[in-house]
């Protein structure tokens, strides 16, 4: 695991790191992702094809950009020319990423 690769480009400042902290594991991440289709009338089932950690930069509540790391779902596409979606899970606190 851990960072593949990364880049920046622009005016960036570098900060501390922050403290360690546990992410969600997959099963636990699985329950949230499943709810996100608790208020829709589907037709059909939802499969997810795939689950990995990726880093995100996303506002905290200081209103600093901070990479946070985030489950990312993948569904199945219907055809050929459908690559399915993709839906994001913040991986510290279970919060759907719009």
């Amino acid at each position: 695991g851990g960072v593949i690769s990364f880049s920046l480009a622009g005016a960036v400042q570098i900060g501390d790191s922050l403290e360690e902290k546990a992410i969600l594991t997959i099963a636990d991440a699985s329950k949230y992702a499943a709810r996100l289709f608790d208020d829709i009338i589907l037709t059909a089932p939802v499969n997810f094809s795939g689950a990995y950690v990726e880093y995100m930069p996303l506002r905290s509540v200081n209103g600093n950009i901070e990479l946070t790391p985030t489950w990312c779902f993948r569904t199945e596409g219907t055809d050929e020319h459908d690559d399915g979606e993709a839906y994001r899970i913040n991986a510290f606190t279970g919060d759907v990423i719009k």
